[in-house]
């Protein structure tokens, strides 16, 4: 199930997370995902959060800011599913996201995104991913 996350389910996943053997690098990157619920999505199996996915409007399109799934949970579909939610649901021209890791970057090639290192001049020390989305919102 996909929905919306609460504070509940937030302290749930850092909960996870800290009691994870996980590199450091991923411990960094989900410190904060889910702080801001209003722009937070999860996937959930039964009642629990499995993985994570924040987005943020901005003038080039909806930023995917982060996306993060549990390791025992990868390659399960879950983080394509929220991918898929995100182009479903979200009415932008431009969806566009900024991978951290190769594994990042190949799971976005993988659900239709493209490398394109000049679309966000302000960040250009990352690969830029982008999507033209045209799916309406239901």
């Amino acid at each position: 199930m996909i929905r919306g996350i609460n504070q509940k389910d937030f302290e749930y996943f850092q909960h996870i997370i800290t009691n994870t053997n996980m590199p450091d690098y991923e411990l960094d990157i989900c410190e904060s995902i889910g702080s801001n619920p209003s722009n937070t999505i999860g996937y959930f199996k039964g009642e629990n959060v499995i993985g994570m996915v924040e987005t943020r409007e901005t003038e080039l399109g909806l930023e995917i800011s982060l996306l993060f799934v549990l390791p025992e949970h990868r390659n399960k579909q879950a983080g394509k599913l929220l991918i898929e939610y995100i182009k479903k649901h979200f009415v932008f021209n431009v969806v566009y996201a900024h991978p951290y890791t190769v594994e990042a970057e190949k799971f976005f090639v993988s659900n239709d995104f493209e490398v394109d290192l000049e679309f966000d001049i302000n960040d250009e020390n990352t690969v830029i991913f982008k999507r033209n989305v045209d799916v309406k919102a239901s």
